[in-house]
């Protein structure tokens, strides 16, 4: 086993009472950071770009197109605002689109301009609603009201059409967005026990999984939509890794590996 050394060591805030909740890769020598004091930090491993302050009243989400330079905040507020990253600091969103409900998730495909965003339970119904960048018009190209019952809490695309959802009824579930009908749309539903902090793709998309609250890992093959694929159960992975509660599960072949996956452990202390 390799063991990991520190390269460079920069604090984003003066002092230890802030901590990072995510963390986007922008390109090869560039990282946005959404810390907990609610301020998105673009840096390099020399220096900090820029801080956005009171981009939300408080940001749950944050979203990076590479293409176009834009970054995608969402938050408490019910507002997706889109800042152009080339400009120091974005002071002025470009546009702002409105939702529902506060947004606690965005995803998009690299291969795609088409945009989705979860909320949390407002008036009985969490909503999944989709926007496209192209036109940023304030009306969702389509809404799905009715596919959890909780917060929806994490959003993964495979493809430019295949959407997973994470909600905190503890469920995952996956779509086919080009279908407008929620009931034809969704294909797949898993149940992982409890409330989900995530969800993502393995092997290049052939798989799915989901981590919960307790941090309990689960992934399925969701083989055809007729066919149950096989589901692999791991429970409680705290006592096989030896940490106190999981970052992320990255998808080693979309780096170039031989599938599979890998966890990243945090601790505390």
């Amino acid at each position: 086993m390799r063991e990991a050394s520190t390269c460079h060591a920069l604090p984003l805030r003066p002092g230890n009472s802030i901590f990072i909740t995510s963390l986007t890769a922008i390109d090869a020598h560039t990282w946005l950071a959404l810390c907990s004091d609610d301020a998105p930090t673009l840096f390099t491993p020399e220096a900090i770009t820029w801080t956005l302050h009171a981009s939300h009243t408080t940001t749950r989400a944050t979203l990076f197109k590479p293409p176009t330079h834009q970054l995608l905040t969402a938050g408490d507020d019910a507002r997706i605002k889109i800042w152009d990253t080339r400009t120091t600091p974005p002071n002025t969103p470009l546009h702002t689109l409105p939702c529902s409900a506060p947004i606690l998730s965005l995803a998009s495909h690299a291969d795609s301009s088409i945009i989705a965003a979860g909320t949390e339970l407002s008036n009985h119904s969490a909503t999944l609603s989709f926007f496209d960048l192209r036109f940023l018009s304030p009306t969702p190209l389509q809404r799905y009201a009715e596919v959890h019952s909780d917060d929806i809490v994490s959003l993964a695309y495979a493809t430019p059409t295949c959407l997973v959802s994470g909600s905190a009824d503890g469920l995952v579930n996956m779509y086919d967005t080009r279908i407008s009908d929620e009931d034809d749309a969704l294909q797949r539903v898993w149940n992982v026990g409890a409330g989900v902090s995530r969800v993502g793709f393995l092997d290049g998309g052939e798989k799915v999984w989901g981590l919960s609250c307790d941090e309990k890992l689960a992934v399925y093959e969701p083989a055809d939509v007729d066919v149950d694929g096989q589901e692999w159960v791991f429970g409680d992975v705290r006592p096989v890794l030896g940490c106190d509660y999981v970052v992320d599960v990255l998808d080693a072949k979309a780096g170039g590996g031989g599938g599979g996956g890998v966890v990243g452990a945090g601790y505390f202390g």
